[in-house]
């Protein structure tokens, strides 16, 4: 009977012992468990976080490229459309000082359609003779400025064939442009289409026009045209003299600076030459009231 005892109490604490060892291995493995679903998440966060980081840089160089990309298709746009001036040489300096010449002509031509346009009459033009004085002073500052265009042109010219790197006679036979296209071609344009153009229509439409026509009408007082037609004349004599000294000037300037450069070329002093183009860059500057 005490074995019977015994044998049960040894029973009985055997069996204690194994469910105290299951209740101590539960919640070790709830921890592991709950660990793995940690560590698994962690890392799912560490790999969504090094996502994020990669969508954002691969984002931020795509829109660097595409910012590059467009700069490029701006800067080429720019170049091709003639955002960047481009050199005289011998090829294109005709081309480019004739266009400074015609686009000066042909904005005057514009403005006395319209001034012609708007003054058809003797009272008209009474009314009117401020807006005919102001395109007088026009014609000839424009000329003026337009000479002052091609001063810097053949300055602009002699600078590019004395950069060139050709022999000391190429370099001179290249300064022939500046006679032919500047002091030849220029300044027979700015003559006739301004001095002899212009001008002369100018003349035409008002003096020997409008205000020679007015003589004929007996309602107008004889005394009052003739001092309006006297007027008239020494403002388009005065003009007119003017814009010829402007193109005058100009074309003896051009020419005796093509004349110094060719003769220090002949003598192969290409410094010499150099000094020709800074001092007449002076003279220019001192024209533009610099």
């Amino acid at each position: 009977m005490k074995k019977a005892v015994k044998r049960l109490g040894v029973l009985l604490i055997a069996s204690a012992m194994l469910v105290s060892l299951e209740a101590c291995g539960a919640p070790a493995a709830q921890t592991n468990g709950e660990a793995s679903s940690s560590s698994s998440q962690s890392q799912a966060s560490s790999d969504g976080g090094q996502s994020s980081v990669t969508s954002s840089s691969s984002s931020s160089s795509s829109q660097t490229e595409s910012k590059a990309e467009s700069s490029v298709t701006n800067e080429s746009s720019n170049a091709s459309s003639g955002g960047a001036a481009s050199q005289l040489t011998p090829d294109n300096i005709n081309d480019t000082v004739m266009k400074d010449v015609s686009d000066t002509i042909d904005a005057l031509k514009t403005e006395f359609d319209a001034l012609t346009a708007e003054i058809t009459t003797y009272d008209q033009y009474v009314s009117n003779k401020t807006k005919v004085e102001s395109f007088y002073a026009k014609i000839l500052d424009s000329t003026k400025q337009l000479c002052i265009k091609m001063r810097e042109r053949a300055i602009e010219y002699a600078e590019t064939v004395m950069a060139s790197n050709e022999d000391n006679d190429d370099k001179n036979d290249d300064f022939d442009e500046i006679y032919d296209s500047i002091y030849e071609d220029a300044g027979d344009e700015i003559y006739d289409e301004i001095y002899d153009g212009i001008l002369q229509d100018m003349y035409d439409a008002f003096y020997d026009g409008i205000l020679s026509d007015a003589f004929d009408d007996d309602n107008l007082d004889y005394s009052e045209i003739y001092d309006e037609k006297s007027e008239a004349y020494d403002i388009w004599s005065d003009t007119h003299s003017d814009v010829y000294d402007e193109k005058s000037d100009m074309c003896s300037d051009v020419y005796d600076f093509r004349s110094d450069l060719s003769t220090q070329m002949y003598r192969d002093k290409p410094e010499k030459a150099e000094k020709v183009i800074e001092d007449f860059k002076a003279d220019v500057e001192k024209l533009k009231g610099n």
